[in-house]
């Protein structure tokens, strides 16, 4: 259950079991009542998986119909994207050049690929060497078929930059700028 504090625009009542994933979050409050509720303000609400979230927020969030349709792209390419990736997905396709500062190991390549669309022009993905070999086997995943140029080298190859995707890292980037 969410329902909004009409005295504080802003702000909702969750009931307990609602609210335990922001747990001991800054702005989220409990309140001393039975059964007990919190007060949690909408930007938080976005980290629940609660369907009524959709509604209350709107076009903030992805309708939920667009993450069963991509659980539904996914499952055939042979994966299933995390809440916190569908929920950069929709950071990302509604923010363009928006920077994904996810914390490690939650999928930051995935929901970056995910967002694209090679009809609508190249992907250009500059990253640390160390980097390239899980870039390359996500965008092999997600994309097969797809060739993919690889910035290898000191010496400029204009061939590779002519694919629709396109891999560099950091020590070799500035060898490649023509």
């Amino acid at each position: 259950m969410i329902r909004p504090i009409h005295q504080r625009p802003g702000w909702f009542l969750l009931d307990e079991i609602t609210a335990l994933p922001l747990q001991g979050l800054p702005g989220v409050k409990p309140r001393p009542k039975l059964p007990v509720e919190v007060e949690a303000h909408r930007s938080h609400l976005p980290l629940l998986d609660a369907p009524e979230v959709f509604n209350l927020l709107g076009s903030g969030l992805a309708d939920p119909n667009e993450w069963a349709a991509r659980n539904k792209r996914t499952a055939e390419l042979g994966f299933t994207l995390r809440t916190t990736q569908h929920q950069a997905i929709d950071f990302l396709t509604r923010r363009p050049g928006a920077l994904l500062a996810d914390d490690m190991r939650l999928g930051k390549t995935l929901s970056a690929l995910m967002t694209h669309d090679p009809n609508d022009g190249p992907l250009v993905i500059i990253a640390p060497l160390s980097a390239r070999a899980v870039w390359l086997a996500w965008i092999r995943r997600v994309f097969p078929g797809v060739p993919v140029g690889i910035m290898t080298g000191k010496t400029f190859d204009p061939e590779q930059l002519k694919q629709p995707i396109v891999f560099g890292h950091y020590d070799i980037i500035h060898k490649w700028q023509s």
